[in-house]
């Protein structure tokens, strides 16, 4: 299992990746510190992140893109991501299923708490529902527990792994 959440890993940061070149483009107040709506752009143009940081951490919904569709919604609360979130498939990795929603649920503090749902590539229909409980717990409903940690902890690596690449852009 532990390959299988890796392989999952690796699939969802496929293009994902800030390209050599890419830069912020948004404000610093006075002491140098991110403020106020930012955008991560590519040396080609290319979109790979929007968002707002208050006092220098990601705050409030962010936006993340592969180099042709949305992959990720995620909020954040003072620089954790915090709050609803969701991913789609990629465009490199999946271009069958490019755009379509991948998985969603809840995090507190880079943590999957509440319920998780993730879907079929091929259908869109639900192949994996679970509830986690703040203690990490997995209640599963629909598919298999087990298969719901791993995608579960497969979301939270790679939402930190699109916060770090922010952080690297705009330093």
């Amino acid at each position: 299992m532990k390959f299988l959440s890796s392989v999952i890993f690796a699939v969802l940061l496929a293009g994902c990746a800030a390209q050599p070149g890419s830069h912020a483009i948004g404000a610093r107040n006075a002491a140098g510190v991110p403020v106020g709506d930012y955008r991560v752009v590519a040396a080609n143009g290319t979109l790979q992140a929007q968002g707002t940081f208050h006092e220098g951490k990601m705050d409030g919904r962010w936006l993340f893109f592969d180099s042709h569709v949305k992959v990720a919604e995620v909020a954040y609360l003072n620089g954790a991501a915090s709050g609803p979130y969701r991913t789609y498939f990629g465009s490199i990795a999946f271009p069958a299923a490019a755009g379509k929603p991948e998985s969603e649920g809840h995090l507190q503090n880079g943590r999957t708490v509440g319920r998780f749902v993730s879907y079929s590539r091929t259908t869109g229909q639900v192949d994996n529902e679970a509830t986690f409980d703040a203690s990490g717990a997995v209640h599963p409903k629909f598919g298999a527990g087990e298969l719901a940690v791993r995608l579960a902890d497969a979301d939270q690596r790679f939402v930190q792994f699109l916060g770090a690449q922010v952080h690297a852009a705009v330093r």
